[in-house]
């Protein structure tokens, strides 16, 4: 039986990750809905009764490596540990270059990593305008990408 206190912080809110190990987490109602934390944290859930499956929560698991579940109510994307895009901005220039190559990633990301690069190289070569330059076109590209490339 799921005990809701258990993924239940002090404030209210359902548990987004868990501890240890910082894995996200999703909610699953008796009628088989996946809900992400702040709808399963919602009003509705936390005055839901068993017979009121759409809402009342029979488990949590971790999102291991499902990069396409989705909450049943609001339709946000539920992240996972294993399959989500690397952190560009985590990589050296040589991982930088190497993405960039690939043309199986995502063109957005693969022109950041190269926008990045440039930056990288410039700050190496002790060009630090060119390099702020460089890295304020990455920060602007970082807003455009979807929500779903980014970090």
């Amino acid at each position: 039986m799921f005990n809701r206190k258990e993924y239940q912080e002090e404030s209210g809110a359902m548990l987004a990750y868990a501890f240890p190990g910082g894995y996200p987490i999703y909610y699953v109602t008796t009628d088989n809905g996946v809900l992400c934390p702040k709808c399963a944290g919602s009003k509705e859930c936390k005055e839901a009764t068993a017979d009121n499956s759409q809402w009342f929560l029979a488990g949590a698991d971790c999102n291991y490596e499902n990069p396409n579940l989705y909450c049943d109510h609001c339709n946000k994307r539920i992240e996972s540990a294993y399959c989500e895009e690397e952190n560009l901005d985590g990589m050296d220039l040589s991982d930088l270059q190497a993405y960039c190559q690939v043309e199986t990633h995502p063109a957005p990301l693969r022109e950041y990593a190269a926008v990045r690069a440039r930056a990288m190289e410039a700050r190496l070569a002790g060009r630090i305008p060119q390099a702020l330059k460089w890295e304020n076109a990455c920060d602007n590209l970082y807003k455009l990408l979807p929500s779903n490339l980014q970090w």
